[in-house]
């Protein structure tokens, strides 16, 4: 996730493509800090395993749904370096 962290941003030169018309998209503050409120429940998942866990796979629905390009992650990487 950090390898392709602007993919995870909604502020970005391509449009999102969410999985419904109506589907909620986080604002440009509010990507960055549910972006890093996952990568923290990963740690949090050396202490508490299973809430972490499980607040991590959560979040990382609501951002894939939000936007199936983020399933693509080699996709976006090696578009951006060949343009």
């Amino acid at each position: 996730m950090l390898a392709c962290h602007r993919l995870w941003m909604t502020s970005r030169p391509f449009p999102t493509l969410p999985i419904a018309p109506r589907y909620p998209q986080l604002s440009t503050p509010w990507d960055r800090v549910f972006f890093a409120l996952l990568l923290l429940s990963l740690v949090a998942a050396l202490k508490f395993w299973r809430p972490a866990v499980v607040f991590f796979l959560a979040g990382l629905l609501f951002f894939v749904l939000a936007d199936q390009n983020r399933i693509q992650a080699w996709l976006y990487r090696s578009h951006e370096t060949s343009g």
